[in-house]
Formats: C-alpha cells, sequence, structure tokens
C-alpha cells in the first residue's frame, strides 16, 4: 500500500513538473511573439542642397553642366567606374573584357544580377542602345568618335568595333555620357521626329543608379528619390 501510494505521489510530480514546464515555455513564445516591439522602421533621410543654377536637362546623351552631370551620374551606371577619387578603371556593369591584339575590338562581359528602376533587367542590348543613341544624339560624343559599331554578341556580351585604335576609350566608358539607359524607356517615349526621345529623356530619368528622378519645378528646385532596387 505504501509502495503504490509511494509510486503515485511520483506520477503526480511527474505531471506537475511537465505541466510548470509547458506553461513557461508557451508564456515565453507568448510574451516574445506578442509583446516584444517590432524593430524601428528605416528612418527616411532628407538632404536638401543649395545649388547656383538651375539644371539644363536629366540626358546622359545631352548634359554638359556641372549640376546636370552630377546628377546624372547618380541615376545612370556605366560599364566602368573610376575608382574612387582616383583615375584607376575598375569594372562596374561589365566584369572583365578582352581587347584584340590590334586595338579594334573591345569585347565586354556583363553582370547578370541588374535591373533597371522599372524592374526590366539590364543587358548587352541596353548598352547597345545607349551607345548608339549617343552616337545618334551627336551632341556629346566626341569620345566616342572611335566606335564603328557595337554588338550583341550574346545576351550578356557586348562588343565594340573600332575604325582605329583608340588609347582612352576605356577611359570614355567611364564617363556620363557612356551611362546606360533602359531601352525600354527608350521604345515608349520615341516618335517620328523624336526617334532619340530626347524631349522625354531631358526631364525624366530610367537607369539603374542610386537615385532615380522624382520632380523638376524647373527655375525653382529639383528633386529625386533612392532606388529601392539598386544593386549595391
Amino acid at each position: 500500500m505504501l509502495n503504490e501510494k509511494n509510486a503515485l505521489t511520483k506520477i503526480q510530480a511527474t505531471i506537475i513538473a511537465l505541466i510548470i514546464i509547458i506553461a513557461f515555455v508557451l508564456g515565453t513564445a507568448y510574451y516574445y511573439g506578442v509583446f516584444t516591439p517590432e524593430p524601428p522602421a528605416e528612418e527616411e533621410i532628407v538632404c536638401v542642397c543649395g545649388w547656383t543654377s538651375d539644371l539644363i536637362t536629366w540626358d546622359p546623351a545631352v548634359c554638359w553642366s556641372a549640376e546636370s552631370t552630377n546628377l546624372v551620374r547618380s541615376c545612370y551606371d556605366r560599364l566602368i567606374s573610376l575608382n574612387g577619387s582616383t583615375l584607376d578603371l575598375v569594372p562596374s556593369f561589365a566584369l572583365d573584357w578582352d581587347i584584340s591584339a590590334d586595338g579594334l575590338e573591345y569585347t565586354f562581359h556583363l553582370r547578370e544580377d541588374i535591373k533597371f528602376a522599372d524592374g526590366s533587367p539590364f543587358n548587352a542590348t541596353a548598352v547597345k542602345v545607349s551607345i548608339d543613341r549617343l552616337i545618334g544624339v551627336g551632341q556629346q560624343s566626341q569620345n566616342f568618335i572611335a566606335v564603328k559599331e557595337v554588338t550583341v554578341v550574346d545576351t550578356y556580351t557586348v562588343k565594340f568595333v573600332l575604325d582605329f585604335p583608340f588609347a582612352p576609350f576605356l577611359a570614355a566608358l567611364s564617363t556620363y555620357q557612356a551611362s546606360i539607359i533602359n531601352p525600354n524607356a527608350l521604345e515608349r517615349h520615341k516618335t517620328v521626329d523624336d526617334p532619340w526621345a530626347m524631349e522625354w529623356f531631358q526631364y525624366h530619368t530610367n537607369g539603374t543608379g542610386a537615385y532615380m528622378f522624382n520632380e523638376w519645378k524647373i527655375g525653382d528646385s529639383w528633386s529625386m528619390v533612392r532606388n529601392p532596387g539598386y544593386w549595391r
């Protein structure tokens, strides 16, 4: 009889201990799941700057003023970049490249993880369209006088063929003039009278840069917003 009571007491103690453990676990889970405050939302940072003059255009194939070129560089990317404040050239959208022995062909192998601000993919066609447009507009294409043609080898390989060797060609590809525009934007906004959509690109951007055009009140102010899909 005594042994039976002792066994019963041990079973009761075990059950009570299990109830306490379960209650503790459930209570802890409930507390951290319900009462833990949400992490604070990322604070929005607004930077307000004063400029000495208004912009001229947002079009990389046309702009030349310091005000416009600084903004263009923020909204678009290029195949090659400068390394910080140095003149050293480093890959950007071009992972690497090959140069023919005669210096007339430059073949670039491109990144495959880049998207434009509207979500469409960056590829070799975008490079060809951008350089063809730059040369076609003809206002800021002096660094590309040697370019004979740009050909799409495959989706992420593009080739430049030159008429003559041009030593600063790689450096030219790091300039704002060589900014890569979204070919879809060109297709949507070009007209018979404006085949390069210059009117649209004067007042808008569609690139892959850290920022996107937001608003331009001519003679008063302009604003940009962060590109949420920026690749870096």
